[in-house]
């Protein structure tokens, strides 16, 4: 039976969701209207026959354990599902008014946002969804016409194939997790995946390309393969940073922050850049390439990995914060189990010694 509250009859009538209590846990109408709102993010709707009913009906139960990928579904014999959902994805889900860094503003999680995703495509599985959240929502397509024609290398369909579904779990999630200004950049156009186990003819030690004139992002086996979690968000990021800084900032933006690197057009590095700084980079590869490098992994860190970009260059993190994120920022939280304290962080030091 649904519960009585409002938001858990809408699931039911618009999405055939049905939440259902338990002995150890009951939902409330939060949690159904974060369900709820979150749904309303993801496309889904399309014009459909008002006599037919298009709902595929499921059952949801919430708990406190810890799930992999925050919700486990189970297929049952009439073709319907059981979903088991873990209550921590709902800390932050709907939007609040807080304070944060001496500001106001609105605080909130895409951690369910993330776990829908993967009720919807089927963990990826589900090609025609996955399409559809893939273009409507950040208006990119894996569906390619004519390979030679798009890449730059000029090859055909036989050097590439799809891209597995939990990779293109993790380029939603990724996208999503940018302002939604940004989750569509005009001129990017194409996702494409290289056959597992080959490299880019024009760059083979690269994971990914931006391919920014030609309108694509070309992703490898390594891109997803033998790589941190960390560093694979990164690398999403990253690429897609590139279309930002090519097809979306303006000259005056690009001028003040190569003044804020230190870059100067050189002929000693390939890249015909160099820099006078030696610090103040969030990685090696950012200080080694140009400026547009550097602002890719900036952006990366300042999404994944925020404390790393402030605590090496302080100027970079609020001029990504105020002039590219309009003063959105990120915060990186640890669940409170895998956390612990130094009693000793600041000792007492004797020079020499």
């Amino acid at each position: 039976s649904v519960p009585e509250i409002s938001f858990a009859e809408s699931l039911y009538t618009e999405y055939g969701i049905i939440l259902s209590n338990t002995s150890d846990k009951s939902w409330d109408n939060n949690s159904a209207y974060a369900i709820y709102q979150t749904l309303q993010k993801i496309p889904l709707r399309e014009a459909r026959d008002e006599n037919i009913d298009y709902r595929e009906f499921s059952k949801w139960t919430l708990t406190d354990e810890l799930l992999t990928n925050d919700l486990s579904i189970t297929e049952e014999s009439d073709g319907n599902k059981t979903v088991n959902i873990s209550s921590v994805v709902f800390t932050n889900a709907n939007p609040r008014i807080a304070l944060v860094e001496g500001k106001k503003g609105v605080y909130f999680s895409n951690r369910l946002h993330h776990a829908l995703v993967r009720f919807i495509t089927d963990n990826g599985n589900d090609k025609t969804k996955v399409k559809k959240i893939l273009t409507e929502r950040y208006g990119v397509s894996i569906d390619i016409p004519d390979y030679s024609a798009l890449t730059v290398s000029g090859e055909s369909s036989s050097r590439f194939q799809e891209f597995h579904p939990s990779e293109l779990i993790e380029i939603i999630n990724m996208f999503e997790e940018m302002p939604k200004g940004m989750h569509k950049v005009q001129g990017l156009n194409y996702l494409v995946r290289r056959l597992d186990g080959t490299q880019s003819p024009v760059h083979p030690d690269a994971p990914a390309i931006a391919w920014t004139d030609a309108g694509y992002i070309e992703f490898m086996e390594s891109a997803f393969k033998n790589l941190s979690l960390e560093y694979k968000h990164r690398l999403i990021l990253h690429e897609k940073s590139h279309f930002l800084w090519s097809k979306l900032f303006n000259s005056t933006i690009k001028e003040d922050w190569i003044e804020l690197g230190g870059w100067y057009e050189c002929s000693e590095n390939p890249e015909g850049w160099c820099t006078t700084k030696q610090t103040e980079f969030v990685s090696a590869y950012a200080h080694l390439k140009n400026p547009n490098e550097d602002m890719a992994e900036s952006i990366s860190f300042f999404v994944i990995n925020p404390d790393a970009l402030r605590s090496r260059s302080l100027p970079k993190y609020e001029f990504i914060r105020d002039k590219i994120m309009q003063g959105s920022i990120y915060l990186s939280v640890i669940q409170e189990n895998l956390t612990f304290e130094v009693y000793n962080l600041y000792p007492d030091y004797v020079f020499p010694g």
